[in-house]
């Protein structure tokens, strides 16, 4: 990834909503900062003895509509202003998706595949011992991210009620089953954006089964979603990760990729597919290009490539705002982040809901909830876009700081 501002392009999608914000406007400077970052030194006893030290860092965003929300990255790259971005990302994408959360982020600066097992596991406890004085269900509700899983927050949660001498099943989301997880929580960002996209594409007319899609990135995200498209009928032809990809006009099996993937390692060589880099897929003649993997990854140095009639922004902040003036100038349409990837923040407030009532729910019924909010709230978005003649992405921060601002305004400002 290149050495973009990330915060600094925040801004800028801010700025470009103002104009449609109303008085509430006034309050946008308390919005534009993020209310805390806190940064930790965590020190990690390796197993050949020696002590390593690990740069660490929270952001809490704003609160206005609630609890702070947001994933916890363990990511070689991660730095203070990047995490303080996501969390502001995070606090418009709460909202767009009508959730009664504000944002948050966190991250440690670690290669995770540096440490072993065990290694991972005291450094995973150790974050969250130094940020459980700030976590709870009604505080913030850290989740999974880059490099973190289920497991990672299996290790939170032990750690947090070991510190509290009690059981706070919402105190994390993105857990295992068995200490409280939610159905359909791991596919819940790939459904999430599946969804989005079908609607998308009844707005325009095109019928899913019409529709060729690149998917940039193919971990677990990159994977489930071409599964979820697949299953709407939609042909994903081309995928790719950090090693190169392939390209099939006549459409991948997402299964015997994976089993390809899993047998190999990489993606080239898959039969009856011809082999891609990975900056390639962004110029293939497709309906649907999908960026899943990490941040700014189209720019302007390669924006005007694209001949996809939409882009589905399944990873965080993965178009530059330069990029977003080159796509539209085209006439491209972007689905963006704070909506297209709302889907695993989504299905966490189901988990919180269900850890706070006990109350747990089949994954049918999950998605069934996932599915008629994000469809709720592409219209929604749709109909301001349409109504004002702004890109989707300006549309969704109209829809989402505008929210913020208007509860900020009723609690008013205090002390």
């Amino acid at each position: 990834m290149a050495n973009y501002d990330l915060y600094a392009m925040f801004l800028k999608q801010v700025d470009r909503a103002e104009p449609y914000l109303g008085a509430n406007a006034e309050l946008l400077p308390l919005f534009r900062e993020p209310k805390e970052v806190t940064e930790y030194t965590l020190p990690l006893r390796l197993a050949d003895g020696s002590l390593r030290l690990f740069k660490a860092w929270r952001s809490h965003h704003n609160n206005a509509l609630g609890p702070y929300k947001g994933g916890v990255r363990f990511y070689r790259d991660a730095s203070r202003e990047e995490i303080a971005a996501l969390s502001a990302w995070m606090t418009v994408k709460c909202a767009t998706a009508g959730l009664p959360f504000g944002g948050s982020k966190g991250g440690v600066r670690v290669h995770p595949q540096d440490l072993d097992g065990e290694e991972l596991e005291r450094l995973s406890r150790a974050y969250a011992l130094a940020t459980a004085s700030t976590t709870g269900p009604d505080l913030e509700i850290p989740a999974p991210d880059i490099n973190t899983n289920p497991q990672t927050m299996a290790w939170f949660q032990d750690t947090y009620e070991k510190v509290r001498g009690d059981s706070v099943p919402a105190a994390y989301t993105g857990k295992p089953l068995e200490v409280g997880g939610s159905q359909g929580r791991n596919a819940s960002g790939a459904h999430g954006g599946a969804f989005v996209l079908r609607e998308l594409l009844r707005e325009l007319g095109m019928d899913p089964r019409d529709v060729r899609v690149a998917i940039q990135g193919y971990g677990s995200l990159g994977i489930t979603a071409h599964q979820a498209f697949a299953a709407q009928g939609m042909k994903v032809v081309a995928v790719s990760d950090s090693h190169g990809g392939v390209y099939a006009p006549g459409g991948l099996d997402p299964k015997s990729l994976g089993e390809h993937k899993l047998l190999t390692g990489l993606l080239r060589h898959f039969p009856g597919a011809e082999d891609l880099t990975g900056e390639e897929i962004f110029a293939l003649d497709v309906d649907v290009v999908v960026p899943a993997a990490l941040e700014c990854a189209l720019t302007e140095h390669n924006a005007d490539s694209v001949k996809a009639k939409v882009v589905l922004e399944l990873a965080n902040a993965p178009t530059t705002p330069e990029a977003d003036r080159i796509l539209e100038d085209k006439g491209v349409l972007v689905a963006p982040d704070v909506l297209a990837n709302s889907g695993g923040v989504t299905v966490s407030c189901f988990e919180w809901i269900q850890g706070r009532t006990g109350d747990f729910w089949s994954e049918t019924e999950v998605l069934r909830r996932l599915d008629e909010r994000l469809s709720g709230a592409l219209r929604e978005t749709w109909t301001l876009s349409e109504q004002f003649r702004i890109p989707l992405r300006t549309a969704a921060f109209v829809r989402g700081v505008g929210k913020v601002l208007r509860a900020m305004r009723l609690k008013g400002i205090w002390p």
